[in-house]
């Protein structure tokens, strides 16, 4: 099988933009084709944060992806990128928050956010970056992708003689694939979704030191 980590390539993004909205359960919607937007806004979002960008191949098409936001001053070339990224992030997000069908999952992101930063508190002094983001294709994992993309993240920021990030995740993600890596978890939040109450949702914020 051929299986690779490389650089993001421009044609990767329709089949990352697809994989994150496999993620969060967008193909379950109505056929609506606006709300296939929110992979792509999902996506371009998190590249105008990073600095480093890595993509899992396999047969020869991208199944993964890692994306890392080293705390650093950013060269001019670099926020010419965020904001070519920013703008593409509000083009694809603003019609998919227009539909009422897409409100539940807006609701969903700001519960997120908002606690993230509160847990973020319990941060013990800095760090030098945050892993934003991490995904793989559900029949592509056991092949040791998901690893890959997470120590070639570590590596970077390991040339830059650098060591410690954080992450947040939750229930609807393999979190505890963060424990197998030795990560720290910090935190944890149980959430209550309205409408949903036999739900279990669990926000959680893991730390290397």
């Amino acid at each position: 099988m051929n299986v690779q980590i490389r650089d993001l390539h421009k044609k990767d993004i329709p089949h990352l933009a697809e994989l994150l909205n496999r993620t969060w359960g967008i193909n379950s919607l109505k056929k609506n084709r606006i709300s296939k937007n929110f992979g792509y806004a999902y996506l371009y979002n998190h590249l105008s944060h990073s600095t480093f960008v890595a993509v899992a191949e396999k047969e020869n098409k991208a199944c993964g992806i890692v994306c890392m936001e080293e705390f650093k001053t950013k060269t001019q070339k670099e926020n010419l990128k965020k904001l070519k990224y920013k703008l593409k992030a509000l083009i694809y997000f603003i019609p998919f928050a227009l539909i009422k069908e897409n409100w539940s999952y807006i609701h969903g992101w700001k519960m997120f956010h908002k606690e993230t930063l509160r847990q973020e508190k319990y941060l013990n002094g800095s760090y030098d970056a945050e892993l934003r983001l991490i995904a793989l294709s559900e029949d592509s994992r056991g092949l040791g992708l998901g690893k890959a993309l997470l120590l070639s993240a570590e590596k970077n920021l390991a040339s830059h003689k650098k060591k410690t990030y954080f992450l947040n995740t939750d229930t609807e993600c393999n979190f505890k694939f963060y424990d197998t890596m030795g990560l720290k978890k910090i935190a944890a939040s149980e959430m209550k979704i309205k409408d949903e109450p036999d739900i279990k949702w669990e926000i959680y914020l893991y730390a290397r030191e």
